[in-house]
């Protein structure tokens, strides 16, 4: 249900006054109706950006209060339509509200909420606002004091003190494994690529849809010999949910599974067009501005695509003479160029050395 909740901000289930006055009556005989309240604060959010009034300010903001003081552990309530600026005349009382949930709820993710909330606020201040720009680093302090491997509260932190100990919990994953697939299992995967069509097409019609992540499956996939099966429902699972509307962008944990599943089809299947596409490659190929790895500053994820350089770079040794494998080096080397140009540098110098990188490149660069 949580995430069905989450994603509800990206539909118009509730799209004018009448239904908001539907929905509203619904809530008044269930007021646990957590998709309907969810509905309804989109609704709200989207109403007072094109015609702000008092009333939709009021509406709003009971509904607000509701989820922070009774579910502000889901993640939904850390997205686009809870954050307020610090000049906003609600916002106050909303982070009088967010400091009372964390007394009230030893949860990580009520915790992350409130920090997006009242540090995100800060960071987005007009001039009307006296922003104080020292509250991120305490509050930070306050609440997360202890070091944690948990990739929310890492990716917060490299946010805020400019580091990168999520990237590196993300990298050494992968650096400590074999940059290079296992003969047998690669062998067993290309029999299983020639099964189905389209494995894209079969990815999302496989989609876990409106469950929350089985996270715990996912890591057992990786931990174990791995089918294309697996990953295609890790695939259909993450495609659409690595980006959020929250004041980090991005979600870490569905990064850290997009980023693995893309190095696993590196490694044991560099000659397959899913290197390329978007249920098993998104955001590691066709990268736009508007993307998230477009959008947060790309020095952040500069050594994440420096890795990937040097995992193509072991692909092409192993695979010298598959113009397939060239052709898709080829590809990510030119896409992710664009925006991470030093880190993908040695893969660019290594397709240079032969004819068949430069004939690649120069394919890619004509399209």
């Amino acid at each position: 249900m949580n995430d069905k909740i989450l994603y509800a901000i990206y539909d118009d289930e509730i799209n004018d006054a009448q239904k908001a006055k539907s929905a509203e009556e619904i809530l008044k005989n269930n007021p646990d109706d957590l998709l309907t309240r969810a509905h309804l604060v989109h609704y709200y959010h989207n109403t007072r950006i094109k015609s702000p009034s008092n009333d939709v300010d009021s509406d709003r903001f009971r509904h607000l209060k509701w989820f922070i003081t009774n579910k502000p552990y889901l993640q939904f309530c850390g997205g686009a339509p809870f954050s307020l600026k610090p000049s906003d005349p609600m916002y106050e009382e909303v982070k009088v509200l967010w400091e009372k949930a964390t007394d009230n709820f030893d949860d990580e993710m009520c915790k992350i909420n409130a920090y997006l909330f009242i540090a995100g606020s800060s960071f987005i201040a007009d001039s009307s606002a006296k922003a104080d720009h020292d509250i991120a680093p305490r509050l930070f302090d306050r609440l997360f004091p202890e070091e944690t491997d948990s990739l929310w509260v890492l990716a917060l932190g490299d946010q805020l003190k400019s580091s990168e100990n999520y990237l590196s919990a993300l990298i050494s994953v992968e650096q400590n494994s074999a940059m290079t697939g296992d003969k047998d299992l690669k062998a067993k995967l290309e029999k299983e690529l020639k099964k189905v069509k389209s494995w894209d097409l079969y990815a999302y019609r496989n989609c876990i849809d409106g469950n929350d992540a089985p996270h715990e499956t996912f890591a057992k996939c990786f931990a174990e010999e791995m089918t294309l099966d697996d990953a295609a429902a890790i695939a259909g699972h993450t495609v659409f949910r690595y980006e959020t509307s929250s004041a980090l962008r991005f979600d870490p944990v569905v990064l850290y599974y997009r980023f693995r599943l893309y190095c696993w089809i590196v490694k044991h299947l560099p000659y397959a067009k899913l290197t390329s596409t978007e249920a098993f490659a998104a955001p590691f190929c066709r990268i736009k501005s508007s993307d998230i790895l477009g959008n947060v500053p790309t020095r952040y994820f500069s050594s994440m695509f420096a890795f990937l350089s040097e995992l193509w770079i072991a692909q092409l040794h192993e695979f010298e003479l598959n113009t397939n494998v060239i052709q898709n080096a080829a590809t990510f080397a030119f896409e992710s160029g664009r925006f991470f140009v030093s880190a993908i540098k040695p893969l660019e110098i290594e397709l240079n050395k032969t004819a068949a990188g430069k004939k690649a490149l120069s394919r890619v660069k004509a399209r």
